[in-house]
């Protein structure tokens, strides 16, 4: 069999073609330089500090606004999707009071757990898991 250097690249080129592009490389973010992109503690600390209106960073609420925007949305596609369930309008929250990182539950009847992240207003109090390369396996009813 006689194939020509040209069939080659011929070819090569075509299946080339085919091919979907390659991703691109997302840029490096701040967790990326860090070293840090697997490890959730560090990763909810970072959060909470940015979280936290009456930190140094300058931002203001603009975080805690952000989230409560996002998950707004999130929450009025889910009414539509599923009615039976009732789901609290985060739109109407206050101001946040307080931001706390490894919050130990207390008063549980099982064992004491954490949670990464608290963020809590007057009367209210949201919870956050960070979740990084592993499925939601927390004891939400003891965070509750």
């Amino acid at each position: 069999m006689n194939i020509d250097k040209f069939d080659i690249i011929k070819e090569a080129v075509f299946i080339n073609a085919k091919l979907p592009a390659l991703p691109k490389r997302p840029r490096k973010n701040l967790f990326d330089i860090l070293k840090i992109q697997h490890r959730e503690i560090r990763n909810s600390n970072i959060l909470a500090y940015f979280f936290d209106p009456n930190e140094e960073h300058g931002f203001g609420t603009l975080f805690y606004d952000s989230l409560q925007e996002i998950a707004s949305q999130k929450i009025t596609a889910l009414k539509k999707s599923h009615p039976e369930i009732e789901f609290n309008d985060i739109s109407f929250f206050d101001e946040l009071v307080k931001v706390r990182t490894e919050e130990q539950t207390t008063g549980a009847k099982t064992k004491t757990k954490s949670i990464d992240i608290v963020l809590e207003g007057d009367a209210w109090v949201i919870g956050i898991e960070n979740k990084i390369h592993h499925d939601l396996a927390n004891p939400l009813n003891t965070y509750w």
